[in-house]
């Protein structure tokens, strides 16, 4: 891994763990000295952050981490909808010992954040566990979607998911059942899991609809 590369990796997570708030100004130079390197990695690293939609250059007035609307996350969603089955598909009988291994490391960490009832590292993990089925399909083009989609998908559940209560260890063991699913080559019990996973967020927000934002550059 680069420089610029490691750069993304660390601005990404803090973006998608919510360290870094939407709407929250960088500057080249202010993350060069906080990571201890010059300011080159870094604008190569805010490139390919923006191309990702993470971050938001605005013409004179700076770099931004982006927001996130109920509608750029329900368009997300949708695709998602339509593309997991697949990679679930696909995966299902590609999946290296290395990736069994990581899920199965995957499913038990969610069982020990539903414990705690710590979402915010449970979001992490769900992101990793569907993001492997993309990486292990032998598709690159469902490979190098996952990261689009992850990073609108995790930042508007950052967002939402505290306004509503869920059974945290119905959600870990959901993943379980999808894994167990998979490994079978059942695709119509993962089919239905995951048509349920990805309308729970819906179904559970307020009956408003209306999840607040902050809006780029505030």
């Amino acid at each position: 891994m680069s420089l610029s590369e490691a750069i993304r990796a660390r601005l990404r997570e803090q973006i998608l763990s919510g360290e870094l708030a939407m709407g929250q100004r960088l500057t080249e130079q202010g993350v060069a000295e906080a990571m201890g390197t010059s300011a080159g990695p870094v604008r190569e690293a805010f490139a390919s952050l923006c191309y990702e939609g993470l971050l938001m250059s605005l013409p004179h007035r700076g770099t931004f981490v982006s927001s996130v609307s109920q509608e750029e996350a329900r368009g997300a969603y949708e695709v998602r909808r339509r593309l997991e089955p697949y990679a679930f598909e696909l995966a299902s009988t590609r999946l290296s010992p290395e990736a069994n291994a990581e899920l199965d490391q995957l499913v038990a960490g969610l069982r020990e954040a539903a414990a705690r009832k710590d979402y915010n590292t449970m979001i992490g993990l769900d992101m990793r566990f569907h993001g492997i089925f993309y990486a292990q399909s032998g598709n690159p083009i469902l490979a190098a979607v996952w990261p689009l989609l992850e990073g609108t998908i995790r930042k508007f559940v950052g967002v939402a998911g505290p306004q509503y209560s869920r059974d945290l260890d119905q959600l870990a063991q959901m993943h379980q059942d999808l894994l167990d699913n998979a490994r079978k080559g059942d695709m119509k019990a993962v089919n239905r899991e995951l048509a349920n996973h990805g309308q729970d967020i819906w179904r559970h927000l307020p009956a408003s609809g209306e999840t607040s934002a902050v809006h780029n550059g505030g």
